[in-house]
């Protein structure tokens, strides 16, 4: 016994003399050095959940973080341990300074509790994308999403749709790149795009068109974006006259509501529902201001037009001013997705949560 007790006290003894080696940081997830977690505040979702919501990221991960020159090594999880990826967008990566914008699939966004996902990066092995098949860009948006242009790039527009539908790569005319709310938008300084037979643009049935706009000039009908099908029986046409926005619809007779909230050069949050033949809602940054219209845009187009100034429903000009993050669904999004939309996306916002890293 005294044998094996000295044995045991010189074993410790050459323990507290042995330095340790150095304590690497262990992240999971397949050789990610590092990750971070993402909260939602649940107290600004509203009364309702979401399902499928689109949530935005907006963060910088820190110089020397982004080993892939595309990002690749950024993915995003439902878990700590970094094995469970969901769907995700980058709309845009530094990897200099590891700042990103990214489009992220969570789940469904709750109102009574905080949805809790994860953003892995640091992994100099990989090489190539980490969202493809069921964690794909076009899986962040959900089945009622039939378009999404984000215009990411303030130098190069980019037309591309998130959802797959391509419609404005497709267009006659065009747009120009700018400054955008989010990072990239586009400007109408040129024809606006028209664009013709743009199936997944048409407007009969539910319908939520939403987008920022920076509009400098409303003392004309100035039309950020108007849609109609093949004939003028259903249309969706929204725009603003001096101290109002409008949105206008067709039935049997042109429906029209306009908001409570007069138009400003500043960035503005619009999202306005239709059913067939009646516009239902107008949001102005998240906020419901719809009241009865004084007047109506006029419309009977054939086609898909953004960024038009019209006068008696004829196109006339292009808007004066920017529009940025235009999304077009199928359905009548709640009054609490718009709400969510709004304060997830607002500059300064608190809905997400970025921890430290580790």
């Amino acid at each position: 016994m005294r044998l094996l007790t000295a044995l045991l006290f010189a074993a410790s003894a050459f323990a507290q003399t042995v330095p340790m080696g150095p304590v690497f940081p262990v992240s999971g997830g397949g050789g990610y050095l590092h990750h971070r977690s993402l909260t939602t505040d649940h107290t600004q979702a509203g009364a309702s959940d979401s399902a499928n919501f689109p949530i935005l990221v907006q963060t910088t991960l820190g110089s020397s973080r982004v080993q892939n020159a595309s990002c690749y090594d950024v993915i995003f999880t439902s878990d700590s341990g970094g094995t469970t990826r969901v769907p995700w967008e980058m709309e845009t990566c530094n990897q200099s300074t590891g700042a990103i914008v990214a489009w992220v699939n969570a789940g469904t966004l709750s109102h009574t509790t905080a949805v809790v996902f994860y953003v892995f990066y640091d992994n100099a092995s990989i090489s190539t994308a980490q969202n493809t098949g069921s964690y794909a860009p076009t899986a962040v948006w959900d089945s009622y999403t039939s378009n999404v242009y984000h215009f990411p790039n303030g130098s190069t527009l980019s037309q591309l749709d998130s959802t797959g539908n391509a419609n404005l790569s497709n267009c006659t005319n065009g747009a120009s790149a700018a400054a955008g709310y989010i990072d990239g938008g586009a400007a109408f300084t040129a024809s606006p795009p028209t664009c013709t037979g743009s199936v997944s643009l048409n407007s009969t049935g539910d319908r939520t068109l939403s987008f920022w706009a920076n509009i400098t000039n409303c003392s004309s009908v100035a039309v950020p974006a108007y849609l109609s099908r093949a004939s003028s029986s259903d249309y969706l046409a929204i725009g603003c006259i001096g101290t109002a926005w409008i949105a206008s619809a067709q039935g049997v007779s042109v429906h029209s509501l306009q908001s409570t909230v007069a138009p400003s050069s500043a960035w503005t949050h619009i999202a306005v529902t239709k059913t067939t033949g009646y516009i239902t809602k107008i949001y102005i940054n998240g906020a419901d201001v719809t009241t009865t219209a004084s007047t109506f845009l006029g419309a009977g187009a054939v086609s898909t037009i953004f960024g038009a100034s019209f006068s008696s429903g004829i196109m006339v000009a292009p808007i004066a001013g920017k529009l940025d993050e235009i999304q077009y669904a199928t359905t009548q999004r709640s009054a609490d997705w718009e709400l969510q939309s709004y304060n997830n996306q607002k500059s300064g916002s608190t809905f997400l949560t970025v921890g430290s890293e580790i």
